[in-house]
Formats: C-alpha cells, sequence, structure tokens
C-alpha cells in the first residue's frame, strides 16, 4: 500500500532530507537507551557510566535535527494560511490526542493507582501524558511561529535570519550558560533585566535549517563542521562528567538542546548529514527506502519508548534483560532491536485503516 508523504511533496523527498531524519530517529532511539544509565550514577561502575554519557552526548543533536528540517521545509515557503494549518492540524494534532489516549491507557497499566479521566486531562494539558511527548507540544509552538518568521526573513533572507540567528544564540544558549556556570562557580547571579525572552526556546534552529538546508557546504568547510560536531561532544561529555563528579549526582545541563555545545555540534551534524545524504544516496530504490523510513519517524519517535520498556522487563527473555543489567555497552544493541520493532509496529498501523492515521 502507498503512503502520500506529507506536506511540500516536492522538498520532502529530496534524498538528503529523508536521511537527515532518519539518522534523526535512529539517534533519538540511542539516546533514550542510554539515557537510563546515566540516572544511575553512583549505582553501576565509572567506566558503564562514562559509555552511556558518551553515547548520549553524540545523541544529543537528534532533536535540534528534527527541528532544523522543519525550519528548512517550512520557512519562506509561500502557501496560504488557511492551507498551512490545515496540514499541520492533520500531521500533528491526530496522532498527538491518539497517542495521548494510547499512553494514558499503557501507564495505567504500570502502575497501581489508576488514572481518572480528570487526571489524564490534566497530563495532557501540562504536558506529562510521558516524558518523551514534551517534543510535540514544542512542535505545536514551532509550527504557529512559521508564518510570521517566515514573513520577517522573506525579503532579505540571510540579514535578517543572521539577526535573529544572533539574538538566539546570545538569549537561549549563551546567557543561560553563564548563568549555569556564575551559579556553581560563584556567589554571584549573573541576570539581565532586559527581556529577550521572545527569541529563547527553540526558534534559533528553524532558521539553522533554513540556511543549511540551502547552502552548498564544500569539502573545507565539511572538515570545520567535523571538528566542530567533535568539539561539541567532548564538551558535553566534559562538562557533563565534572558537574555530576563535582556534585556527587548526575547533573545533565550540558545535555540541554539549547546549550552552546549542543548547538556547535547540531548545527555541524545537519551540515555533515546533509552532504553524506546528497553524495550516498543516489539510486532511486535507496532513496525510496530512506523516503519510507522518513515517513515514519513521528510513529517511531511516539511508540520507541514502549519498546525499551519491554526489552529491559525481559520481552525478549530473561538473559537479554540479564546482560542489559550488567553493561552498559550493550546500549546499541537495545537501540537497534527497538529501532527496528519500532518501524515494523508503525508498518504495520499505516496497513490498518483508520488507525493509521495516527502515525
Amino acid at each position: 500500500m502507498e503512503t502520500k508523504l506529507e506536506d511540500n511533496n516536492d522538498l520532502e523527498r529530496e534524498p538528503w532530507v529523508d536521511f537527515v531524519r532518519v539518522t534523526a530517529i535512529f539517534l533519538v532511539v540511542l539516546l533514550h537507551s542510554a539515557a537510563p544509565w546515566l540516572y544511575r550514577y553512583g549505582q553501576i561502575d565509572d567506566f558503564d557510566w562514562q559509555i552511556g554519557n558518551i553515547i548520549d552526548s553524540a545523541s544529543r543533536v537528534s532533536v535540534p535535527l528534527f527541528f532544523m528540517i522543519t525550519g528548512y521545509l517550512l520557512i519562506n515557503k509561500p502557501m496560504p494560511l488557511k492551507r498551512y494549518f490545515n496540514k499541520r492540524i492533520k500531521r500533528i494534532v491526530i496522532p498527538w490526542l491518539g497517542w495521548s489516549c494510547i499512553y494514558l491507557i499503557y501507564k495505567n497499566s504500570r502502575i497501581d493507582a489508576p488514572i481518572t479521566l480528570i487526571d489524564g486531562f490534566l497530563q495532557f494539558v501540562n504536558g506529562e501524558i510521558y516524558f518523551h511527548f514534551w517534543f510535540l507540544y514544542v512542535l505545536v509552538g514551532l509550527y504557529l511561529f512559521v508564518p510570521i518568521i517566515s514573513w520577517f526573513i522573506e525579503f532579505d533572507t540571510l540579514k535578517r535570519s543572521s539577526y535573529f540567528l544572533i539574538l538566539w544564540v546570545l538569549t537561549a544558549s549563551i546567557i543561560p550558560f553563564l548563568n549555569e556556570v556564575t551559579a556553581y562557580t560563584t556567589s554571584y547571579d549573573l541576570k539581565t533585566a532586559v527581556d529577550l525572552s521572545m527569541f529563547a526556546g527553540f526558534s534559533g534552529y528553524l532558521i539553522a535549517g533554513t540556511l543549511l538546508g540551502k547552502d552548498k557546504a564544500s569539502i573545507p568547510s565539511l572538515a570545520l563542521f567535523s571538528g566542530a560536531y567533535a568539539l561539541g561532544i567532548v564538551l558535553t561529555v566534559i562538562g557533563t562528567s565534572l558537574g555530576t563528579y563535582k556534585l556527587g549526582r548526575y547533573i545533565g545541563y550540558f545535555y540541554e538542546y539549547t546549550a552552546p555545545n549542543v548547538v556547535i555540534a547540531s548545527v555541524a551534524a545537519f551540515a555533515i548529514l546533509k552532504k553524506v545524504g546528497q553524495t550516498i544516496i543516489q539510486s532511486k530504490r535507496l532513496s525510496g527506502v530512506f523516503a519510507r523510513i522518513g515517513y515514519a519517524t513521528l510513529g517511531i519517535y511516539l511508540i520507541h519508548p514502549i519498546f525499551i520498556n519491554a526489552l529491559n522487563d525481559g520481552f525478549l527473555g530473561p538473559g537479554l534483560a540479564s546482560l542489559i543489567r550488567k553493561s552498559s555497552l550493550t546500549i546499541p544493541l537495545v537501540a537497534v532491536i527497538t529501532f527496528v520493532l519500532s518501524y515494523t509496529a508503525v508498518e504495520i498501523i499505516l496497513h490498518i485503516p483508520v488507525v493509521r492515521k495516527i502515525v
């Protein structure tokens, strides 16, 4: 059964876009497979903890990659508002509502105290349905912002985009970073009374995706981006390690998606993956495979925690569960199995009338 690709169909079929999207969703699964090890600091040996730290640090670019793809595909693309929001509603609202119900039922089956209808409604409103649902709430906000920022940069893309991007990096990344550093290293409270909140959040990633998506990266710039990505990972690993060791408990600030180290790594990763995707995906057959998996990314994102939990609970037998508990080196194995099971489940759902709308 054929599945119609969403939205700007001509752009969505660009092979490199699908390559970036598929890489991003696998990194999300890898990140969530590694995360439990980080919270076990002090309960496992340092080697296992650092393996989790390194894998998680390298995977932090995953969600920003999705935001940058969104910016590239949607910003500055002329479309009547009514049509634009109709497409957004069909793409995000139905899966959002459908999976909210599924996860409320799923959570209810795993706890002793039943979730009432009022509790479920409040969790939906507050974004507390499940840990990964925050992404949908952010995405809705970004969708509302796209028509406005598209108008702002319409006539002078480079200058206006650069202006917004500089203010965003300053507001969402640099200032919070300085606040965090001074809070732990000095007695000073470094804050500014200037209201820059309109430049906070993840909106800068939309602009970065717009600019980088149109850029033809040369070999020298790719070398620079590769160095920047490596630098971002190293800073994340070291920053997380030092903060955690100093306080004796897991400190995850350097994992924040707007932390300077993650911003550097994410922008670099987008440029690298774009070039790699343009280079290796030449055949129609291969591009078709990535397009198919790329279309399933939202469904994979929404369903994958269920499979991670199942694996940790011994879904594939006590042997695997025991192995997972013994060594964090099995994180990639858990990620691969989870990814395959999640994609398979999404493909099955896509063949079910009506229900397929949730993915």
